[in-house]
């Protein structure tokens, strides 16, 4: 599970029970309220605020079986329904596993506002990917989000390490920009690791420069 791997899922409230369906009918589960918190001790170290060691690139079932839930033989995704973001939702943050946690937007606008606030608790210049077949909103999406990879209908994970879905550079280094203090904003390759030599030739006669100076110093 990579970092540009989904993390959460922000959802039109109006197409909510169709997606849920669809989800479902892939193998996902979707965590009783009740559960969650069992869920999230599994998952998160309270005090790194972090995905456990173990539990990285586990299986949905393994991840269930070590927090005690009860899931259907072959599902491949836990998600959790989660009503806030940051430190007092353990969930909400980078888990580098098939957990997901779940929000429901009213409009356009709430949605934007969630996906802002999970990029600035946990993916800050990194990734945000967004499934619709509106253009407006796939312009004003990837205007307003503070990450420097917005992927357009296809997965995070494959996605943004690019060479597969899109033109991005393929790497397995993603540079998140000055949003997430990184020295580069691109997906690293070789050519940042090597030093390229110019030798910069004058392509002018310095006097030339000099007559135009004292030309701009008398015209004003």
């Amino acid at each position: 599970m990579v970092c540009a791997s989904e993390n959460s899922i922000v959802v039109d409230r109006e197409i909510y029970p169709v997606v849920r369906k669809a989800f479902s009918e892939r193998g996902a589960y979707f965590v009783p309220e009740t559960e969650i918190a069992q869920l999230s001790d599994a998952v998160i170290d309270p005090q790194r605020h972090t995905v456990r060691g173990p539990i990285a690139g586990q299986s949905a079932e393994t991840i269930a079986k070590k927090a005690g839930l009860s899931v259907p033989k072959g599902t491949k995704l836990l998600i959790a329904k989660l009503d806030g973001i940051g430190q007092n939702f353990p969930l909400s943050g980078e888990k580098l596993c098939p957990v997901l946690g779940l929000y429901i937007a009213n409009d356009q606008a709430s949605a934007f506002d969630l996906c802002q606030a999970l990029l600035n608790y946990g993916g800050l210049g990194h990734t945000a990917a967004l499934h619709t077949t509106d253009e407006k909103v796939i312009a004003a999406f990837g205007e307003s989000m503070p990450a420097c990879r917005i992927l357009v209908n296809s997965p995070a994970s494959l996605g943004g390490i690019g060479g597969l879905f899109n033109k991005l550079t393929p790497s397995l280094t993603l540079g998140t920009g000055s949003y997430g203090k990184n020295s580069i904003s691109h997906n690293l390759t070789d050519m940042d690791l090597l030093n390229i030599k110019t030798v910069a030739r004058a392509t002018r006669h310095p006097n030339e420069l000099i007559g135009e100076l004292r030309d701009l110093i008398h015209a004003n």
